[in-house]
């Protein structure tokens, strides 16, 4: 915030409507931490409740973005960033997902999906792909998912955390 002559003057970023068409277009697996200027197509296959970090002192939550090569990345969002993100990122909509954090996991983190990780915050750019212009094709849904009938459910327990999509 920046006060000029006794007036407040708030500055927020909104990009203009053809910022994703003039950053350059990446898969998941193109990006690395030294990529600028990245936009990447993708849809959420996979998205945790928020939940308390090892010491109980940060709320974090954890999505699984896949984009159109079906390569996926583990993406966090942390503290105050959760509220500020809980109307995007619906399971299987496509977004176009810009200015994302992106670094190697701290040891002990790694993961199988990919080298990297993404940080989501408020400099996060994520535009539901129904409001691109010029409008977009969304992506298929995934093909590698795994897939179990209602039948096959057994007693879980409560610490257990599945989610269960519906698909008609």
């Amino acid at each position: 915030m920046r006060v000029l002559r006794g007036l407040a003057m708030v500055l927020e970023f909104r990009p203009h409507p053809g910022y994703f068409n003039m950053a350059e277009r990446y898969t998941i697996n193109m990006i690395t931490p030294t990529t600028k200027d990245w936009t990447c197509k993708v849809q959420v296959v996979d998205k945790s409740r928020p939940r308390d970090n090892k010491d109980k002192t940060t709320k974090y939550q954890v999505l699984i973005p896949q984009d159109e090569e079906e390569n996926q990345v583990q993406a966090t969002i942390f503290s105050t960033d959760i509220t500020y993100f809980e109307n995007k990122f619906a399971p299987f909509k496509t977004y176009l997902v810009s200015v994302a954090h992106v670094k190697e996991p701290p040891l002990g983190y790694e993961n199988t999906l990919n080298k990297f990780i993404w940080t989501l915050d408020k400099n996060t750019i994520v535009e539901p792909l129904e409001e691109v212009k010029p409008p977009e094709n969304p992506l298929p849904p995934p093909t590698r998912l795994a897939l179990t009938t209602f039948d096959t459910f057994e007693y879980q327990s409560k610490e257990f955390e599945f989610g269960i999509y519906k698909f008609i």
